[in-house]
C-alpha cells in the first residue's frame, strides 16, 4: 500500500497491519499529549531507541524499534538545557552540524518548471518537489492545471500532518484556497507580515471584513482578535459550485497569524512562538477536522520551516523523551528545499525547544497555580535556595545582545543631558519619535514602547521627566493621545522643579502647553488628578494616578493588593478614553514602572488564557527594557500578585468565566 492510498483511510479505520506495512504502529497515530513534558516523562528504554531514515520519501519520518541508540545527535530533553548552554560555549559546533544539511533542490521538481507553472512561483528555485508537491483536484474542465507551490509534509505522529506552502501571489489566491479546501484545512499558519521592509510579501488573501470571492469559494470574515504578537482570524468558507457527491456546506478555518518575525531574522525571544504554538493546538475548530495544517511565510521555507522543526519536535519530546534536530531537519528538506533556511533559524530551534520542554514555569495552569507557587518557594535542603531564585537567575538580562548601535541616539551630545541615568536609556526601535515641534527641541526622549497581552505598544515607559525634559513629556502625551499617566516614584524623589502637573486651580504653563487641573481625590493608595492638556486651541482631558502606596527605598509595595487596585482604576479610565498609551513612569524608568507594566500584562493575559506566564512577560518586556524586574524581591512579587489576584474569586471555575 502506498503512502496516498494510506492517507485516503480514515485513521479509525486503519487495521494494524496497514500500520505496519509503513512502519508506522500506534504510537505514531496517538493524539498530542499537551502535558508539560516535565511533569511526565514516557518510560522508554534509552538503549532501545533508533531513529530511521529510510530512502524512500513516504517514509521520512522517525519510528522507534526496539534497538540500540546509533545516532549521536539523539538529546534527552532531561538533557536539552546543559546541552544547548554547551553549545552557546561552542557555538561551531551548531554551523558544522547546520552545514552537513542536505541544500538546494535535491530531488524531482519538473512539474514546478513547466512554462504554465512558471508565473505561480514566488521565487526562483524554490520549488516543490514532484513526489511531495499538493495536486491540486480540477473542478473546472476549463482550467486544467493542478500546481500550486505547496508541499506535503510528514508529521511525527501522522503523515502529512502539514502543507508547507508560500505565501499566496495574486495569481494563485484561487488556488490558495482550492487547496484549502480540498485538503479539509481547518488551520492556517501564518508566519509572514503583508509588507517587510518596504517588500510585499504575502497578498492578503481573506477580507478585512464581510465577504470577497476567490474563484469557487467564498470567504468571509466572522471574527478577528489581536494580541500583542499575533492575531487570531475565524473565517467562513463556502463552495458557490458543488459537485453532485457534494453536499452543500460551509466550512470554519482559523488563521493565526503571527506578527512578529522580522524578515531577516529570528523572534526576539523564544517564548513568544512557544507560545504562539501552545494557541493553536489549544484552539478548537468547529469541524475538528483531520486535515493538515497548512503552514506558510513568503517562500515557505525559513521561518515555515522552523516552526515545523518546532511542532515536530515538541511532539516527539512528548512522546519519547527525546529529540534529533539534525534528523528532523534532514527530513524536513527531503520533502521540501531548504526547510529552516538559516543557521539563526537552526540555533533559534534549539533555543525554543528549551522554553518548550524545560521551563517548568513558562506557563502555568490558574488551576495548578497555587500550589505550584508553594512548591517554588521551598528551599532546596542543601543550598537553603528556594527553585523561584534559580528561576529568576536563568532568566537573561538581554534576549539577544542588541549591540550598542540601539543606543546611538541617546548617546549623542545633544541628548546626554535628558537621560536621567547614563545606564538606562532607550532602544530606538523602540523609542517614540516626537514630532510636535518645539524651538530648540530634537525628536528625542527617554521612553520605550512596552505591549500588553493583546495590544502591541500600549505602555509608554519612561523616566519621571527632568527639569528640561518637562516640554518633551508632554509633547509625548500630546502626540501619542494620552490620557492615563501612572506615577510610581514618591514626591521625595523628585526636585519640586521636576513637577510636571498643578496641584491647584493655578494654570501650568511649559509653552506650548498649559496644564489646569479640573479634579483632585485622594485615597489609601493614590492621589489622582484630572486635567486638561491645551495645546493652541485644541484641549484634552488626562488623568494622573499618583500612587502613595510604595515607600522610598523599598524595591516592592507591602503587598500587593495596592497595585492590583491602581491597575484597576487604570483600566475603567482606559475603557473610558479609547484604550490609548498609557504612560507609566519613575525615576529611573525601569525598576518601578516596569514591574507596574509586567504585572498589568501579566494578568491581563492570566484572564484570557487561564495560566500564568512570569518568566514569558518579563523576558518580553525586557526585550525591550533589559533594567525591567532587576531583583528577586520584583520576581516573587509578580508571582504574589497573580496569586493575590486569584484569592479574589472563591473558585477557578468563576474565575474562568469572567
Amino acid at each position: 500500500m502506498d503512502e496516498h492510498t494510506l492517507n485516503t483511510i480514515p485513521r479509525s479505520s486503519r487495521r494494524k497491519d496497514q500500520c505496519e506495512e509503513v512502519k508506522l504502529d500506534a504510537l505514531i497515530y496517538a493524539q498530542p499529549n499537551k502535558i508539560n513534558i516535565s511533569s511526565r516523562r514516557p518510560e522508554i528504554d534509552e538503549t532501545k531507541v533508533e531513529y530511521m531514515n529510510s530512502n524512500d520519501s513516504s517514509k521520512d519520518y522517525y519510528s522507534f524499534t526496539p534497538q540500540k541508540v546509533k545516532d549521536k545527535h539523539t538529546i534527552r530533553v532531561d538533557d536539552l538545557s546543559s546541552f544547548f548552554l554547551s553549545r552557546k560555549m561552542e557555538p561551531g559546533l551548531y554551523e558544522e552540524d547546520y552545514n552537513k544539511l542536505p541544500n538546494g533542490l535535491t530531488k524531482s521538481h519538473d512539474v514546478a518548471l513547466r512554462s504554465e507553472n512558471k508565473s505561480k512561483n514566488r521565487y526562483k528555485n524554490i520549488y516543490p518537489y514532484d513526489e511531495t508537491r499538493v495536486t491540486l483536484e480540477i473542478w473546472d474542465p476549463n482550467i486544467e492545471n493542478d500546481y500550486i507551490n505547496a508541499c506535503y509534509i510528514n508529521g511525527f505522529k501522522t503523515l502529512r500532518a502539514y502543507i508547507a506552502a508560500q505565501g499566496p501571489t495574486k495569481s494563485i489566491l484561487n488556488d490558495f484556497w482550492r487547496m484549502i479546501w480540498q485538503t479539509k484545512c481547518s488551520k492556517i499558519v501564518m508566519l509572514t507580515n503583508l509588507v517587510e521592509e518596504g517588500k510585499h510579501k504575502c497578498e492578503q488573501y481573506w477580507p478585512h471584513e464581510g465577504s470577497v470571492e476567490y474563484g469557487d469559494i467564498v470567504i468571509r470574515l466572522i471574527q478577528c482578535e489581536t494580541f500583542s504578537d499575533f492575531t487570531i482570524r475565524t473565517l467562513e468558507l463556502r463552495k458557490t459550485v458543488e459537485r453532485r457527491e457534494e453536499k452543500k456546506q460551509t466550512r470554519q478555518v482559523k488563521q493565526f497569524h503571527f506578527t512578529a518575525w522580522p524578515d531577516r531574522g529570528v523572534p526576539r525571544f523564544a517564548s513568544s512562538l512557544v507560545h504562539f504554538r501552545h494557541k493553536i493546538h489549544a484552539t478548537k475548530t468547529r469541524e475538528n477536522s483531520e486535515g493538515p495544517i497548512v503552514v506558510h511565510c513568503s517562500a515557505g521555507i525559513g521561518r515555515t520551516g522552523t516552526f515545523l522543526a518546532l511542532d515536530y519536535l515538541v511532539d516527539q519530546a512528548e512522546e519519547t523523551g527525546y529529540i534529533n534536530v539534525v534528523n528532523c531537519v534532514e527530513n524536513l528538506r527531503k520533502q521540501r528545499v531548504n526547510l529552516v533556511q538559516t543557521l539563526e533559524q537552526y540555533i533559534f530551534v534549539h533555543e525554543a525547544l528549551v522554553e518548550a520542554l524545560t521551563c517548568t514555569t513558562i506557563a502555568m495552569s490558574t488551576s495548578e497555580f497555587q500550589e505550584n507557587y508553594r512548591t517554588l518557594l521551598e528551599r532546596d535542603t542543601k543550598t537553603r535556595k528556594r527553585k523561584l531564585d534559580d528561576a529568576f537567575e536563568k532568566l537573561p538580562m538581554y534576549v539577544s545582545d542588541p549591540g550598542e548601535d540601539v543606543y546611538v541616539n541617546a548617546k549623542d551630545t545633544e541628548n546626554r543631558d535628558k537621560n536621567r541615568y547614563s545606564n538606562i536609556l532607550p532602544d530606538k526601535n523602540h523609542c517614540p519619535y516626537l514630532n510636535v515641534y518645539v524651538k530648540g527641541r530634537d525628536a528625542y526622549i527617554n521612553a520605550v514602547f512596552l505591549p500588553a497581552y493583546k495590544l502591541n505598544d500600549i505602555f509608554i515607559i519612561t523616566q519621571t521627566p527632568l527639569e528640561n525634559t518637562i516640554v518633551d513629556f508632554w509633547r509625548m502625551v500630546y502626540q501619542l493621545e494620552v490620557s492615563s499617566i501612572v506615577m510610581l516614584n514618591t514626591l521625595s524623589q523628585m526636585k519640586e522643579e521636576e513637577r510636571y502637573w498643578t496641584e491647584n486651580e493655578e494654570t501650568l504653563e511649559i509653552l506650548p502647553f498649559r496644564i489646569t487641573l479640573e479634579s483632585k481625590t485622594s485615597d489609601d493608595i493614590c492621589t489622582n488628578y484630572t486635567m486638561l492638556l491645551k495645546y493652541h486651541d485644541e484641549r484634552r482631558r488626562v488623568h494622573l494616578s499618583r500612587a502613595t502606596y510604595w515607600a522610598d527605598r523599598k524595591n516592592v509595595p507591602n503587598s500587593p493588593t495596592a497595585m492590583l487596585k491602581q491597575i484597576d482604576l487604570i483600566q475603567g479610565w482606559q475603557q473610558e478614553t479609547g484604550n490609548k498609551p498609557i504612560v507609566v513612569h519613575c525615576m529611573n524608568g525601569a525598576d518601578r514602572s516596569g514591574l507596574f507594566c509586567v504585572i498589568a500584562a501579566l494578568l491581563e493575559r492570566t484572564k484570557i488564557e487561564q495560566d500564568v506566564a512570569v518568566e514569558q512577560i518579563i523576558k518580553q518586556m525586557r526585550s525591550r527594557r533589559p533594567q525591567i524586574i532587576p531583583n528577586v524581591d520584583q520576581f516573587k512579587f509578580c508571582y504574589d500578585a497573580v496569586s493575590a489576584y486569584l484569592d479574589q474569586f472563591d473558585t477557578y471555575s468563576n474565575f474562568a468565566g469572567l
